[in-house]
């Protein structure tokens, strides 16, 4: 038993010095040499991500601009969308408080819904969605009886249209 141990041993230990010495032959390569290829690699790279970027960039442009509710008085509200490296970013401001953050963006066959990560209803159980359509953000402004929420309480209306104005 332990003498096929030792063969299987020392079968496997000539394949790795084969293949050791076989290596050995293989032409070097100068540091400027690597180098080069490194640059190469990460000049590939930085492309690629660039490219990603661009093309996120340019799938969010037509998100981007200054949406205003049409009520005036307490339900005075301005939603700022901007395209940044990292996704569509907003700026909520009402008469009540002014915030930033991410824009997570759903899209369900033809329709867009944006979710306004960390910008929280008036009753604090979940952030604020809205659906954008035709240059404009629609949000549900209240639920129902039995699904109750209420994302502005400071606005009466069921539904609040802020169209796109610049």
């Amino acid at each position: 038993m332990k003498k096929n141990n030792l063969i299987k041993l020392s079968g496997i230990t000539l394949v790795a010095l084969v293949l050791m010495l076989a290596s050995c032959g293989e032409s070097k390569k100068t540091d400027s040499q690597n180098a080069q290829l490194n640059n190469n690699d990460s000049a590939k790279v930085t492309t690629a991500a660039q490219q990603t970027s661009t093309t996120a960039n340019a799938e969010f442009q037509k998100y981007v601009g200054t949406y205003k509710s049409a009520a005036e008085g307490n339900c005075s509200i301005e939603i700022t969308v901007t395209a940044q490296n990292d996704g569509c970013h907003y700026n909520i401001k009402t008469k009540k408080k002014t915030q930033e953050g991410l824009i997570k963006i759903t899209k369900s066959n033809d329709e867009v819904y944006f979710d306004f990560v960390g910008y929280k209803s008036s009753d604090k159980k979940q952030d604020v969605s809205a659906q954008f359509s035709n240059n404009s953000i629609v949000i549900e402004n209240y639920g129902n009886a039995q699904n109750q929420y209420t994302n502005f309480s400071e606005c009466d209306a069921k539904y609040i249209e802020l169209p796109k104005v610049k």
